[in-house]
């Protein structure tokens, strides 16, 4: 029976590459009683329940499965800048590279580069010839996850990764390292790791002789956004900033602490940035987070000794979140002349926002600087307004492949989100500190389980609290698996929230959370909030996930799929007897078709160079 349980964790497994993984020291089991465990015929019943629900997630994922010559285009693109770098990283190529830059060659992690790349050089090859020869009746349910159709203008996101190794390429680390020591009493320092970036940020690593608190030489970060992927650095850095200088102030959640910061406009650089403590941890996946499955699952309702003590780490994070109530939505900000508070002065800002600015979709029309809500209606009409600029905007809409199931899903999702979703009762608050990102990425751990960092605050905003939902991660997979199937999410959020009801105990606080968690269990919200912060997840949410609940059933026998496609398609027809929607339909299909050929003249450019 382990072994079938296995197997459904790896089928259900979004991630790819192999690489071992070190295992970590088994912990004591706790000392509270076990619950009984479950007999053999309820086993056997939840991971028939299971299959059945995996052969349904086969189904979607067929009919979202239509081929397109572009796809295979950008990926030869993606390997061709691969093998280019992998060609540079050559001894001497590298070599010459980093003496200009004024820095030693760093032969180990050269290496580390060049099988990293060799690793996506095979894999681009894979996906290539996956796309010009595999038809979707063919291909495997274990390929077909791994391909997530997004309404992204890809040509943006090409010149986006440009502009940032042009910007990468041009910093010198000399006056990054001269920089760090003017905020250490001009103390040398030297770097003491290679450079690493985000989606939107740059960051150097830096050394001092002086040793830390702990003993060591203390060691720093300083980080750089990136400025032609970030149009307002100056309003990020501001919320970042006093986000954790607020955090820091009033809970005990494990943060860096900032040194310095500045605006490109007052920096000695003439670049924005900001330094802080560098902290050691690792996160989970380097951790062997649900792939090492002894320490991190189990077939009982028990969670293991490592995901208890992981959960109860994690739950002091999101109870200390709850109590950092406010009175409107926004952002928070530093003083400002004589006021000496750090309170909401700031829009909410989310990465669809920057997404679309970078499309050219002007989302600021909506989300003026400045700009704060007092009422959650108020907050979620303008997230709900995103999905719309982005769908009525953007050039990449899936129209040619989703058809009017796009259209049918942005305007019942909406619906669905204010008519049913929405809690009128919480309207007018309470309102909380939420951190934006809270990925495994963003989260470090000591080898015994110790969370010793909370990273990346620049995400963050004071939302409603129905936004303060549990991560989509807990059960290892990502946003677009989860949409297809809740059942293993929503047993783990289960056990999650009974450590947070625990962990307010421990803590003295009042089971504000808890409470909240309770009453939305066993239904997945945090779909519906992924879906109104990242408006190109509302078809999968609403179709895989939403429209099971509209209309009654979720389909797992193939008798109930063919009743369950016969009421989609009377809906389908009946909402397109609009005739404006059939208007809006065609013009999206010509504006797909210019967009195609927008693709396959910047791409099929590249590919002759």
């Amino acid at each position: 029976m382990r072994a079938q349980i296995v197997m459904l964790n790896s089928m259900s497994s979004h991630r790819s590459g192999g690489g071992s993984h070190r295992r970590h020291k088994k912990h004591q089991s706790s000392a509270r009683d076990a619950p009984r465990p479950p007999s053999p015929a309820q086993i056997l019943e939840e991971t028939q329940q299971m299959l059945r629900e995996l052969q349904v997630q086969s189904e979607t994922y067929t009919t979202q499965y239509d081929y397109h010559v572009r796809e295979a285009r950008r990926l030869q693109i993606m390997m061709q800048s691969a093998s280019e770098e992998r060609a540079l990283l050559s001894g001497s190529a590298a070599a010459v590279h980093a003496t200009r830059q004024g820095r030693m060659v760093d032969h180990a992690e050269m290496e580390a580069r060049r099988e990293q790349l060799d690793g996506e050089i095979a894999t681009l090859e894979l996906s290539i010839q996956h796309y010009q020869n595999a038809s979707a009746k063919q291909t495997p349910f274990s390929f077909i996850q791994h391909l997530s159709l997004k309404m992204r203008d890809l040509i943006v996101e090409a010149k986006a990764q440009e502009a940032m190794q042009r910007f990468i390429t041009s910093i010198d680390e000399r006056e990054i390292l001269k920089l760090a020591s003017s905020y250490h009493n001009n103390e040398p320092c030297q770097m003491f790791q290679p450079i690493k970036h985000g989606s939107f940020n740059v960051c150097f690593f830096v050394q001092f002789s002086t040793p830390g608190s702990d003993g060591a030489p203390e060691r720093w970060v300083v980080r750089l956004p990136i400025p032609d992927l970030i149009p307002w650095i100056d309003e990020k850095i501001d919320v970042e900033v006093a986000t954790m200088k607020y955090v820091a102030a009033n809970t005990m959640i494990p943060i860096p602490i900032i040194r310095a910061h500045s605006s490109a406009k007052n920096s000695p650089i003439k670049m924005a940035f900001i330094i802080m403590d560098y902290i050691e941890g690792k996160t989970l996946k380097e951790l062997g987070f649900v792939k090492d499955f002894d320490v991190w699952c189990s077939v009982t309702p028990q969670p293991t000794r490592a995901r208890e003590i992981m959960y109860e780490k994690l739950a002091q994070v999101y109870i200390q979140l709850r109590q950092l109530e406010f009175p409107e939505i926004g952002a928070l900000g530093l003083p400002k002349g004589d006021d000496q508070s750090i309170r909401v002065r700031h829009r909410p800002l989310c990465i669809e926002i920057l997404l679309q600015e970078h499309e050219g979709l002007v989302p600021a029309l909506n989300f003026p600087e400045h700009t704060t809500f007092k009422t959650s209606k108020e907050y979620v009409d303008a997230l709900l307004w995103l999905g719309d600029n982005l769908l009525h905007k953007g050039k990449n809409s899936m129209i040619d492949i989703r058809g009017e199931r796009v259209l049918y899903a942005s305007h019942h999702f909406r619906r669905f989100t204010m008519e049913s979703w929405l809690d009128p009762a919480q309207d007018c608050g309470p309102f909380v500190l939420t951190h934006g990102d809270l990925g495994i990425q963003n989260l470090l751990w000591d080898d015994d389980l110790n969370l010793v960092a909370v990273l990346d605050w620049e995400w963050s905003s004071v939302m409603p609290l129905q936004f303060l939902v549990p991560p989509p991660w807990l059960d290892g997979q990502t946003i677009d698996v989860l949409c297809h199937g809740q059942i293993l999410y929503n047993s783990q959020v289960g056990i999650f929230c009974d450590i947070v009801r625990q962990q307010e105990k421990v803590l003295g606080c009042s089971p504000l959370l808890s409470d909240e968690w309770d009453r939305r269990k066993g239904w997945c919200h945090t779909l519906v909030v992924c879906a109104l912060l990242r408006p190109e997840y509302v078809f999968d949410v609403y179709w895989s996930f939403i429209n099971y609940a509209v209309v009654g059933f979720q389909p797992l026998t193939s008798e109930q799929m063919k009743k369950y496609k016969e009421i989609t398609s009377q809906q389908l027809a009946l909402f397109m007897e609009n005739d404006n929607r059939k208007v809006f339909l065609l013009r999206k299909e010509e504006e797909q078709r210019v967009y195609y050929k927008e693709e396959e003249c910047h791409f099929g450019a590249l590919l002759d160079c």
